[in-house]
């Protein structure tokens, strides 16, 4: 599971995991607090994982509450997690100049 989606669950609804969760859970705090963008993601996520039709709505809901619409893509579809390799320094050729 997603380690940012699970460290909200743990501080807003004090449970391990997202998985923890009835949708019914996340929907009542979402609800309780209308105007939070992370309890709007949390529900997001969950009727993402649980595939409810109303899912398109919520995210469309949910992307206003956050500035950066491709940061909460990422989240929920939990991309991004790529490393990054230095390229090896080449040493510069030396060119012998005619006289």
């Amino acid at each position: 599971m997603n380690v940012q989606i699970d460290q909200l669950v743990k501080s807003l609804l004090e449970k391990d995991s997202l998985e923890n969760c009835s949708l019914q859970e996340v929907k009542e705090y979402a609800d309780r607090h209308p105007h939070f963008g992370a309890a709007q993601l949390l529900l997001t996520k969950k009727m993402q994982v649980e595939n409810v039709s109303a899912y398109d709505e919520q995210l469309q809901k949910t992307i206003l509450f956050f500035h950066n619409p491709l940061w909460v893509k990422k989240i929920l579809n939990d991309t991004g997690d790529a490393t990054v390799v230095e390229k090896k320094k080449e040493e510069p050729v030396e060119t012998i100049k005619e006289k």
